[in-house]
């Protein structure tokens, strides 16, 4: 199984549902069971979680999340399914799902389904 390394709160919003596609910039052809890895916690990841929850906090109420340390850190915590790598150029979103990720043009998309979260990550 391969793994795919997240920062947060992308990875927990992956894990739970409330994200369907991780973005990059280039693409994959590795498609098939993964596991997804919540990366360590950096400034980066603090700074988009602090970001987002001024932005959206009902989107970590939704998540039962009330701060930072709520999230997990380096380490796995869910498994899912790699099933297409997709352009975003035209790819066809909704406004949650483009809040979570660069969709801008010349990107990827990669679309996670069946995840199943860990009950302990």
């Amino acid at each position: 199984m391969h793994g795919l390394t997240i920062i947060q709160p992308w990875a927990t919003l992956l894990a739970t549902g409330m994200k369907r596609y991780e973005t990059r910039g280039w693409p994959t052809r590795n498609l098939g069971q993964i596991a997804i890895h919540a990366g360590r916690r950096t400034k980066q990841a603090e700074h988009y979680i602090a970001d987002l929850m001024m932005q959206a906090p009902d989107i970590f109420d939704a998540i039962g999340v009330e701060d930072a340390d709520d999230l997990p850190f380096g380490c796995v915590i869910a498994t899912g399914w790699l099933t297409g790598c997709l352009a975003t150029d035209d790819l066809p979103v909704d406004e949650i799902e483009a809040a979570f990720g660069d969709f801008s043009p010349g990107r990827f998309a990669w679309r996670i389904d069946r995840v199943t979260r860990l009950a302990v990550p």
